[in-house]
């Protein structure tokens, strides 16, 4: 995050030379301010080179911030493939489906075991003993 910001800040600051040298191209005189900028050139090439290794190496810690973003999506994924009682595998190489998951689910949750009434009694809706 941090090394995106600064690379962001560092291209704006290369833009801006970059427009200074297409300026002094054309004829353009440049006061003693912008010509020290443009003296700077070969410092923001290299920072820019040094921030895009540190970019490619990233830390542990924005590699595990990384994972959890990924996770988050898979989790989403599984929970739309859940949902829509797909019929693909829910792990690579299982015969074993979201829908047939689903259809066992619905079986059980229909079987007696979770219809009948308790033992003592009845309950209506509001838990109350009729």
């Amino acid at each position: 995050m941090v090394v995106d910001d600064l690379m962001q800040c560092v291209r704006k600051k290369q833009n801006r030379i970059t427009q200074m040298d297409e300026a002094a191209a054309v004829g353009q005189r440049l006061n003693q301010e912008r010509k020290e900028v443009m003296r700077s050139k070969p410092r923001f090439t290299a920072i820019i080179a040094e921030l895009k290794r540190l970019h490619e190496r990233r830390s542990p810690a924005s590699a595990v911030s990384i994972s959890h973003h990924d996770a988050l999506q898979a989790c989403g994924h599984h929970a739309c493939l859940w949902l829509a009682r797909a019929d693909e595998p829910i792990h690579p190489g299982s015969s074993v489906t979201y829908g047939a998951v689903r259809a066992m689910l619905d079986r059980i949750m229909a079987s007696d075991y979770y219809t009948t009434a308790t033992v003592g009694g009845s309950y209506g809706a509001e838990g109350v003993q009729a």
